[in-house]
């Protein structure tokens, strides 16, 4: 199958096997460094839950898959601070608003943003708000300025961002993320999933 000449990645930054994707990835940027990405939010994960101990061993049998599947890891932190934490919401609006800012201020950069977001969850155990502004650094941002804007909520522009995905989702028959498009023969047509994982 050639390589498109752009991208469409649908995903949301709690999903774990859009962060297991993440090797995959990286091998399509190196086929071609020249190839155009766009990012787009499914917000999948973002309306408020409190999974029962029930769900979150689900959660981790799921993510040992992940991590035997793809090399990612999924560490003791994330088990015991975020699987583990019975009084943490299963929400995923701070993690996307962060990867959607610094993403507006170096597009270039969404992937590995994306990237640094979702081990904040998976390898760092901690998705507080001050745990993502530690990112602004990173990424050529001032952290007072990003916390700012997280405490803010979420700006129109990242609303639409959303509704664009899912009507890129429904338009291609597509139920779940990760969810890659290219564009081939002057179309955006799916890909198949094995090209992630």
């Amino acid at each position: 199958m050639p390589i498109p000449s752009e991208f469409v990645l649908i995903v949301d930054p709690w999903c774990g096997w859009c962060y297991g994707a993440q090797p995959g990835l990286q091998r399509l940027r190196e086929e071609d460094p020249q190839a155009r990405w766009t990012l787009l939010p499914s917000g999948l994960f973002c309306q408020p839950s409190f999974p029962d101990a029930e769900r979150r061993a689900y959660f981790w049998r799921n993510d040992r898959q992940i991590a035997t599947r793809t090399g990612q890891p999924f560490s003791d932190a994330y088990r015991e601070h975020i699987l583990g934490d019975d009084q943490q919401g299963f929400d995923s609006s701070l993690a996307t608003l962060t990867w959607h800012l610094l993403s507006e201020v170096q597009p270039e950069a969404a992937l590995d943003i994306l990237h640094a977001v979702q081990q904040l969850r998976y390898v760092a155990g901690d998705v507080s708000l001050a745990a993502h502004a530690t990112l602004a650094g990173r990424f050529g941002c001032d952290p007072q300025w990003l916390a700012a804007q997280l405490a803010a909520g979420w700006p129109p522009a990242l609303h639409a961002q959303v509704q664009q995905a899912r009507q890129l989702m429904q338009e291609h028959q597509l139920f779940g993320v990760p969810a890659l498009l290219g564009r081939l023969n002057g179309q955006l047509q799916a890909l198949p999933g094995q090209m992630l994982i």
